[in-house]
C-alpha cells in the first residue's frame, strides 16, 4: 500500500488516506484476477471500477503494484482512449517449480 504525502496531511487525515490508497491498489489488483483476458491498461481497469476513484489514482495503484511485484508491465500496448497507444499491465507468470527427482 502506498500513499504519497505530497500535500503532508496528519493525523486521522493521513490514515485515512492510506486506508483508501490500500482499499484501492485491493480492488485494482482484483480487476486484474477477475478480467479475461487479464492485460489491461491503466483506462481500462477505471472504466471497471466506476466514477468512485480518480483515473490518477488507479494509475498509482498500477504503479505500487507493479513495485510490489504484484502486476507486470507488458510489452505491448493497445490504443488509448485519446488517440495514443498505451501499455498493458497484466498479473505475473507463475512458473511452478520444478520436483526434485534424486
Amino acid at each position: 500500500m502506498t500513499y504519497f504525502n505530497t500535500n503532508t496531511e496528519r493525523g486521522a487525515t493521513l490514515a485515512e488516506s492510506h486506508k483508501r490508497a490500500q482499499r484501492q491498489e485491493a480492488e485494482v489488483l482484483r480487476i486484474f484476477r477477475n478480467c479475461r483476458p487479464n492485460f489491461l491498461a491503466a483506462h481500462e481497469v477505471h472504466a471497471r471500477l466506476g466514477s468512485d476513484i480518480l483515473l490518477t489514482s488507479v494509475r498509482r495503484a498500477i504503479t505500487s503494484l507493479t513495485s510490489e511485484g504484484k502486476l507486470v508491465k507488458q510489452r505491448f500496448m493497445v490504443p488509448g482512449p485519446y488517440g495514443k497507444k498505451v501499455y498493458v499491465w497484466g498479473l505475473p507468470v507463475r512458473k511452478p517449480r520444478q520436483l526434485e527427482l534424486w
